[in-house]
This record gives structure tokens, sequence and C-alpha cells, in this order.
């Protein structure tokens, strides 16, 4: 299906609907359409937004979107998802977004086709956090533990106070705002133990004070039952980095940095013993993902003990599939080479030198990165105009990723509307013969193969370079 959008501005637009099959089901894009006006900040060049997905269990790895002068963003969701620039604004797939900058690093998000309601939701964070109030936390370069402690007293104090007055003013703008009820349920959310969670702020802005007598830890573990008196999803979403954060510090290893099976073991039978609820699912569902994506063996055993022992089912089908489309992945590469290829609908897997042989007789340029890379991700423009200007007939453009998460992958490749029949992402790069015949230990990293299937650089210009143009054109002529 195929929508038409007027955008202010006199501009007009066609936009597909499309839906692309994603890990979490069926998702839609979001456009967003920033104006004029977000490019206009020199200290803030390259305007963002960021959001989460996969129901975080990816920890704190945030997607971001960047702006461009001239073009629509687009990011990929299936559930409403809270979108951040400074404030939150809560966005549903399938939805048009303009974007106004209204100050230094401030957004305004409206709905492009005028929705007025919408228009109130998109507004209703940023409205509320001018008349919100939150529990004071003073800054002391070289603080006593006893001043600590004192700090620590009077914001438990102040916790309930604080709570009281915050929800009567969130109720009181949600009356004005007559908002959807679907938007206020989530909404409603957002506000649950936003002041208790302010202790964890506390104890990190004191934190050399507090290690220095033995106490960072014992008062962070302290705690973990705010986290596990949580049983609502929604409300769990707003507060999960901060558990994210608490477990690198209580556990036996830093859940970001599980790097071996013992280490994965130690912190699930530590989560089974120390969370319940969400909570315990929650993190339960981050190991599982993380052991997955570094590529640490998970026994039988500990398969078993999450499917019995994690009560969510979402989370419990997430891992599953992700762990699932791994396997068939896996098994799909032994029967190629070590340099297998995964293709963007996530079902293909081809030999490298396969898809190089695909396209002998033109010149080939290899474009080696990875979605988290930001100086791969600042050359995508140049990529693009290059490939752009020059004979279809006679140079292809590939691109192949080494991310380790594979949805992180195609959501970028998604949303930037890449050529997904050139974009493919190396699976098991640490493996690849082909990286380590090339000594490919850096991203971006560029190569040029000529018609005969010769090397002319295995490290190219990069696409920013000039050098990289006449290259191109010395061989193409």
């Amino acid at each position: 299906m195929v929508k038409l959008i007027i955008y202010t501005g006199l501009f007009i637009m066609f936009t597909s609907c499309t839906s692309y099959h994603m890990i979490e089901g069926k998702s839609y894009p979001v456009y967003f359409t920033p104006d004029s006006t977000v490019f206009s900040d020199p200290d803030f060049p390259k305007p963002t937004l960021g959001y989460l997905d996969l129901l975080n269990i990816r920890g704190n790895l945030t997607n971001t979107i960047e702006f461009k002068k001239g073009e629509i963003a687009k990011a990929i969701i299936n559930y409403p998802t809270f979108f951040l620039q400074y404030d939150y604004f809560l966005v549903y797939p399938r939805e048009h977004i303009g974007i106004k900058r209204v100050g230094v690093n401030d957004f305004t998000l409206y709905k492009i086709n005028g929705n007025k309601r919408r228009n109130r939701e998109l507004r209703f964070f940023k409205d509320f956090r001018k008349i919100d109030k939150y529990p004071i936390i003073p800054s002391l370069d070289d603080a006593t533990l006893d001043t600590v402690l004192k700090f620590e007293e009077n914001l438990k104090r102040d916790i309930p106070k604080y709570t009281m007055v915050s929800q009567l003013r969130f109720d009181s703008l949600i009356k004005a705002y007559r908002v959807s009820k679907k938007f206020k349920k989530i909404a409603n959310s957002y506000l649950k133990n936003r002041y208790n969670i302010r202790l964890i702020f506390l104890y990190r802005s004191y934190k050399d004070t507090l290690q220095a007598h033995g106490l960072y830890k014992d008062k962070c573990t302290k705690l973990i039952p705010l986290f596990n008196n949580i049983t609502i999803q929604q409300e769990f979403e707003n507060i999960f980095l901060l558990l994210y954060e608490i477990m690198n510090v209580v556990a036996p290893y830093k859940i970001s940095k599980i790097n071996s099976e013992l280490e994965f073991k130690s912190c699930f039978d530590f989560v089974l013993n120390s969370f319940n609820a969400l909570a315990k699912d929650y993190l339960l569902s981050v190991l599982m993902y993380s052991a997955n994506k570094n590529r640490i063996p998970i026994s039988s055993n500990y398969f078993e003990k999450y499917n019995t022992f994690c009560y969510n089912i979402t989370y419990k089908k997430l891992v599953n599939t992700i762990i699932a489309e791994q396997q068939q992945n896996d098994n799909q590469a032994a029967l190629t080479s070590n340099n297998s290829l995964l293709w963007v609908d996530g079902k293909k897997v081809s030999g490298l030198e396969d898809i190089l042989a695909l396209y002998k007789g033109k010149l080939i340029l290899i474009d080696f990165w990875a979605s988290w890379c930001l100086p791969c991700r600042e050359d995508i423009p140049y990529l693009k105009k290059i490939i752009q200007e020059s004979p279809k007939d006679k140079i292809v453009f590939l691109s192949i990723s080494i991310d380790k998460e594979i949805q992180a992958w195609r959501k970028f490749v998604l949303s930037s509307n890449s050529e997904t029949d050139k974009n493919f992402l190396l699976i098991n790069a640490r493996e690849s013969s082909f990286m380590q015949q090339f000594n490919i230990n850096t991203i971006p990293r560029y190569m040029l193969i000529n018609k005969d299937g010769t090397y002319i650089s295995s490290d190219a210009p990069r696409p920013s370079e000039q050098a990289l143009i006449e290259l191109i054109n010395k061989y193409l002529q």
C-alpha cells in the first residue's frame, strides 16, 4: 500500500507502508521528516533520535536515527516505542512524524497529517517535564560518608511527597490534553517508580565515597527489592536501564562483558537466587541474548533452566526465536564456507566467493562495516553519492557487515533504504579466512576488485576521499 503525504512546506512525498518480518514479529516503518530548523544549530550538526527495541534485551544499546537535510528518516518498530531526544516521545508503528527544533538539543515532534490529539500526545512528556519536579541531589566535590548518608536520609524522606505531587500534576495534564486511553495507560506507566530510582543516581554521584567505605555494592544490592516488586511490563520499561546498571554492580561479573561459559553460568545462577518477577525474566533474557551474540555455549541444562524459570512469554518467545535463527544460520553456513554471508531477508546464506563470482566482469567495491561503527556510518552518504554517479553496468558495490547482532544490522540496512540485495552480514567474522587473509582488523575497510577478479587494492581509500573516485574512474576506463 502506498500513501500520499502532504508535508508542511509545500513538499509532497510518497511513502510505502511495507511491513517487515523482524525477529520480534511483523514490524512497520515510522517516518520522520525534519524541517530546516533541525539543522540550524552549528554545535549540533548531526541531529539524532534514539530508541530501544527487542523489549530492551540488547541491554543498554540504543538504535540511533540520524537526520540529513532533504531526507526522510525511517525506523522499524512493532509496538508503541519511546523515542528519545532530551524528552520522551511515544510513537506508534506506521506513523508519519514531523520534527522541529525549539531550542538547543530540543525537538518537538508532531503528526504530519495534523491529528490534533496525537500532536498533544507527542507534546505531552515535554510539557509534563516543565511542571514536574525531582528531589534534588546535592552536588559536592568532596563529600564525607556522613554527608552522603544524610543526603540519602533526606531523599528517602522526600520521595513519597514528590511521588504524590507528581501524580496529581500528571493526572491534571492528562485530563487537560484529552489523550486516548491507550496513550494514558502507557504514559501512566512512565510515572511509576521514577522517584525511588533517584537513589541510584545519588549512589552513583558519590560512588567514590561509598566505595572507599565498602558500601557502594551494598547500597545497590538493597535496591533489588524495588525492581522485584514490578509486575507490569509497561512500568518496567521505564527503569530497565537502571536495573541493568544495578546488575553490573552486584553480579559476580559485569553482565555487559560476559565472555565465557563460566561467567554466563555464574551470572545466571545469581539472577535466579536474587531476583523475582519481571526483573528476573528480563535479566535472564539479557544473559541468554548476550551469550548467543558472543557465541558463548549455552548448555542444554541452562537452556532448560531458562525456559522453566522465565515466566514472561514475550521474552521467552523472543529469546528462543533469536537463538533458533542463529543456529539455522550457523547450520547453513556450515554447508557453504567459513566466509558465509547472510542476506538481509534473514533466510538465505551464500559464500563470499560465490557472491564475488556472481559479479565477475565488473569492478567490485567491497565496504566492510558495522552498524555500531561511527566512522563507517559517516562514510555512507559519500558512498551513496559514488553509487548514484557510477555506471551500474560496469561496477557493483557490496556492503559486508561484521555485526554480531543480526537485528541491529538488518534494521539499519532496512531503515537506511540501502540496496538489500547488495548488503550482507559475515557470519562469525572472527573465524573468516577472508578477514584473516587480508588482515582486516579495523573498519571501515574498502577493497576494489578488478573485472578479472584480481585485487586492485585490498585497502582502498575511503569514499570521503577523492582518491577513491580517481581510483575507480581509472579502472572504469
